[in-house]
């Protein structure tokens, strides 16, 4: 996804989740920003994906890819 904050404002005052947990994971090649929510058992987990600046130019544009994954 491309704004976090503001799917996290949808499914939170929209839809009724619950904020549970924030992420933010660096790595060398990539990185994850990242938000738990939760509603009458329903877990989510909202993901965008960033890059390190390893090009000298500035941040580069999150990523645009994204999954979904069910556990019951």
């Amino acid at each position: 996804m491309l704004d976090l904050e503001a799917s996290i404002e949808f499914f939170r005052d929209v839809l009724g989740f619950e904020l549970k947990r924030r992420f933010h994971i660096k790595g060398r090649a990539t990185g994850m920003l990242s938000a738990e929510l939760e509603t009458r058992g329903i877990r989510l987990v909202l993901c965008q994906g960033t890059e390190p600046d390893v090009s000298g130019l500035g941040a580069r544009a999150p990523s645009r890819r994204w999954s979904c994954s069910y556990r019951s």
